[in-house]
Parts: C-alpha cells; structure tokens; sequence
C-alpha cells in the first residue's frame, strides 16, 4: 500500500488540502467501522463466513486506514510548505515530530489512565471512538482551510513561484547596475561640461 500513497499527493496538488482531507477521513470512518463490525463480530456471517476471511477483511480495512492517513499527511505537509516556503524545512521537521511523537504519548496516555487494550468488548467499542476522532478532526481540519481561502492546487502560487520571485530579485539588480553602467559616460561628460563652464565663468 506504501508504494500507491503518491496517489494521495497528485490529488492533494489537484483538488486542493481541503479536499484531500475530506477523502482521508471519508475513507478512514468506513475502515475503522468495518474493523469494528468484524473485530466484534456483528458482521453478517454470508460476509465473513470463516476465520481467514474475517483476518482478509480486518487487513483490507486497515491498508484503507493507512490509505487515508496518507491523504491527511499530504494535505498537512503540502500546506505547511506552500505556506512557509521559507522555513519549509523547520516546520516540516516540527509537524514530523508531532506525527512520531503523538501515536506514542496517545496511547501511553490511554494506558494509564484509560484501560489497557485487550480484546475485551470496551476495548473493542472503543475503536469506534477513533471514528469519532477523525470525523471531528476532518472537519476542524477542513473547516480552518476553506476558511483560510487558499486551496493549492497545480500552477497556484507556492514554492516554485516564490522561488522564482527570489531569483528574479538578482537579475533585476543586474539589470539596474547594468543600466547605470551604460548612463556612466553621459554622466562623465555631463560632470565634466560644467565643469568647464565653471572655469570659463571664474575666468
């Protein structure tokens, strides 16, 4: 599934973040219900008529977890660089560091002062809860991005237009310089006309 997550990108640079967000907690709300119905066993038995069938469905829901994350991910990075085109590399390290660092602390958390996972019917009510997390955290994500007004898409302004704006900024210099080099014996001549008309008056 790793290899299809550049898939997440190109729709992300074509439909915009908001979009992109949009999709990734569409697809994830549908895969961790359908990991719920199988892992508790309220799917219908024609659906998962063996063991091995409920492990392909409990592996197909979760490459679809995976798949929408990745569209998350790519409306997260895409923005923090479009917008920060600057400082591209600092926040993508910051934003990085929250992505590694929040699954750890989150279920450290939820051991200490939650329950212990298990295969136990609370647990496994519980994994309906990551479906709430990601619908109110899509939609807070989607709702502060239509609300910013840029939405990213191919050819609007970004990191190749601010790139391109910073190397426009030497040429323009050189053309000025050169310019004045050009002007530099008129002004000679100019300087040099008054000055002797000076001398022609003092004498």
């Amino acid at each position: 599934v790793a290899w299809l997550t550049w898939t997440t990108g190109l729709f992300c640079d074509r439909a915009g973040p908001s979009a992109s967000v949009a999709a990734g907690v569409a697809i994830q709300i549908v895969a961790v219900v359908v990991n719920y119905l199988v892992a508790a066993e309220i799917m219908p038995a024609a659906l998962v008529p063996s063991r091995a069938l409920a492990i392909v469905w409990l592996s197909v829901s979760g490459c679809a977890m995976f798949m929408g994350t990745s569209f998350e991910t790519a409306a997260a990075f895409s923005t923090l660089v479009r917008r920060f085109p600057r400082q591209r590399g600092v926040v993508v390290g910051i934003a990085k560091g929250f992505v590694g660092l929040t699954g750890g602390v989150m279920t450290q958390l939820f051991s200490a002062f939650v329950m212990v996972p298990d295969d136990s019917a609370p647990t496994l009510r519980f994994i309906l809860a990551g479906a709430l997390v990601a619908l109110v955290g899509g939609a807070l994500a989607v709702a502060l991005l239509v609300c910013d007004g840029e939405r990213f898409r191919w050819g609007a302004p970004g990191v190749d237009a601010t790139r391109d704006a910073r190397a426009a900024v030497p040429t323009a210099a050189v053309a000025a310089q050169a310019e004045g080099d050009a002007a530099a014996p008129e002004i000679a001549a100019a300087s040099a006309s008054k000055q002797a008309r000076a001398s022609c008056l003092s004498a």
